[in-house]
């Protein structure tokens, strides 16, 4: 979907109502909002693996909408419902990235995430358009 914009900053809406824009650019850098791993109906799979492989295709698939790749981003948050599992979530997140090319990445653990989700991420990256 194509941007519309306002004097210094260009939003990116969901094709979904969603009160939240996909992403939104401003000073050169790029805001993805935060992304679960949902499908394309909603359904949150159960384990913290399937979760996290959908999220990161959720990602690649904004990422695409904006005209960008994983090689754009500089920055992650992930938040998990179990902090003690970050390395099964690292597992599949570094296969999207190049090894010498990694985003910086905050971690938090949290109480609860929305949809009964275990995992979520937000992504910065620089302006590509």
């Amino acid at each position: 979907m194509a941007p519309t914009s306002t004097t210094d900053i260009a939003y990116w809406p969901y094709d979904f109502d969603l009160p939240a824009s996909e992403a939104v650019s401003t000073g050169g850098i790029l805001h993805l909002s935060g992304h679960i791993g949902d499908d394309d109906d909603g359904n949150v799979p159960d384990t913290l693996a399937e979760q996290t492989e959908q999220m990161m295709r959720n990602v690649a698939a904004s990422l695409k909408t904006v005209g960008a790749t994983f090689d754009d981003v500089f920055k992650c948050r992930l938040m998990l419902t179990d902090i003690g599992r970050l390395e099964e979530v690292f597992e599949i997140y570094r296969l999207y990235f190049k090894p010498l090319c990694l985003p910086v990445c905050t971690t938090f653990g949290i109480s609860a995430l929305a949809y009964g989700a275990q995992v979520e991420i937000e992504v910065s990256l620089k302006n590509v358009k």
